[in-house]
């Protein structure tokens, strides 16, 4: 059985060659028949988290929050979900609505969809963490020409925030990395040509 990191690596190597656009991703998840698993695999893309998080997502809420970078105030998504690996008490993500302005008709119905999974007491109904991996698994069969797992997902939106243009500490920021390493081994060879 092969080791995870070879499998890791086999895969970036595939995604670095020939990474989907947004367009792409965004019209493979929306074709997913099923709501739940619709919406769980979009706020996977949409929030760069891990399996984990989003499982365990706590509040979703919209805010208008003051950006320092563009000296204005901006509608976001802010998501409160606990980071395992940073151990953060009341983390968030948060998706910049102004940034994302011509992916609204999907990002507002993954909104109110998600409230309505935090008001439930099963949340979002998958017994385990590898049920909700099995099921991932199933409804992205022959999406890419490797296996998808969750982090794929991270992998993906990592690389289109990078390929907006976006400054790394932003992406930190929004991915909850602790700090830049990540972005530097993995990501910084990445620019707009990619997406051509």
């Amino acid at each position: 059985m092969p080791k995870p990191w070879r499998w890791h690596n086999k895969v970036k190597r595939k995604l670095d060659k020939s990474i989907p656009s947004e367009e792409d991703i965004l019209e493979k998840i929306n074709s997913i028949s099923n709501a739940r698993n619709r919406y769980f695999i979009m706020m996977l893309y949409y929030t760069g988290g891990r399996i984990s998080e989003v499982l365990n997502v706590q509040r979703i809420s919209k805010e208008v929050r003051y950006s320092r970078m563009l000296s204005k105030y901006v509608p976001v998504i802010e998501i409160h979900m606990p980071n395992e690996k940073t151990r953060d008490k009341i983390p968030t993500k948060i998706i910049p609505l102004n940034l994302e302005i011509e992916n609204i008709e999907y990002i507002l119905p993954m909104y109110e969809y998600v409230k309505m999974v935090i008001r439930s007491p099963q949340k979002w109904g998958f017994s385990t963490k590898q049920r909700a991996w099995q099921i991932i698994k199933k409804e992205t069969e022959g999406w890419f020409d490797f296996p998808v797992n969750p982090h794929i997902f991270r992998h993906l939106r990592t690389s289109h925030l990078t390929m907006r243009g976006y400054h790394p500490e932003v992406i930190r920021r929004l991915l909850g990395w602790t700090s830049l390493r990540m972005y530097e081994r993995h990501y910084s060879h990445l620019n707009v040509s990619d997406l051509i």
